[in-house]
């Protein structure tokens, strides 16, 4: 299986060196200092064993990585894109990092209560990515899962959908798990109601299930977890 974007393998150095000093011109602008790397890369990932199983898969990583300190503070920005265009120096620059250094200069303490938040997509996927491992088999076997009692219950907010899919287009990784099974598409979250959990070989054999292809290589402590998900929707959760 390939996954090579040829709209980013077709990057070349003095592109990248150009969106640099685009974001750092962007920077100076902001009367702050700025130094960049960006990095365009391919990598294989190969799986074989005695017994004949044999999994291969190249694909092609984007990586973005900012930081820029001045008088107003350090901000760091990184990201991963599959495609060369799904990445904007503009949309990812130090434009909107310096605007939120400049508000961060004199902090006003807000007191306890209930308020309604605005996240940015990077934000909300550190929220969500934290539930990731809860959805795991092992993970409810062993009772250490928020998810526990929970399943088929609406817990989020209707308007939200999780589905893991190693299949979409934009993402990055393969199509096989630690334990070379076929990875499958599975629906996390339904409209708020969390309905399915992922297994490995050994959490699918305990529950009577079939594996969803989410296992990590052996010795692990975890079991599996879905790390290809992708998410829909504005409330992160309704408790």
């Amino acid at each position: 299986m390939s996954r090579v974007a040829k709209s980013s393998a077709a990057v070349r150095p003095e592109d990248r060196a150009r969106a640099v000093r685009r974001a750092c011109d962007l920077a100076i602008k902001n009367g702050q200092v700025a130094a960049g790397i960006f990095a365009t890369g391919e990598s294989q990932t190969v799986m074989g064993n005695s017994r004949g199983l044999f999994r291969r898969v190249s694909r092609d990583a984007r990586r973005v990585f900012y930081h820029h300190a001045g008088r107003c503070g350090d901000e760091l920005g990184q990201g991963q894109f599959r495609r060369r265009e799904g990445f904007s120096i503009r949309k990812s620059s130090p434009r909107a990092r310096a605007t939120k250094a400049h508000r961060a200069l004199d902090p006003r303490e807000v007191a306890p209560g209930r308020y309604t938040v605005i996240l940015e997509p990077s934000a909300v996927l550190d929220l969500v990515g934290f539930l990731f491992y809860d959805f795991a088999a092992t993970a409810l076997a062993d009772k250490r899962s928020c998810l526990n009692d929970r399943l088929g219950k609406p817990l989020f907010g209707k308007n939200i959908s999780i589905t893991d899919d190693a299949y979409h287009p934009l993402q990055l990784g393969a199509n096989f798990d630690g334990e070379g099974m076929p990875r499958q598409r599975v629906t996390l979250v339904d409209r708020g109601v969390p309905r399915n959990l992922v297994y490995s070989r050994r959490s699918a054999k305990a529950a009577h299930k079939t594996p969803t292809g989410h296992g990590f290589a052996l010795p692990n402590e975890y079991g599996e977890a879905p790390m290809e998900s992708g998410f829909r929707g504005r409330q992160l959760l309704d408790r």
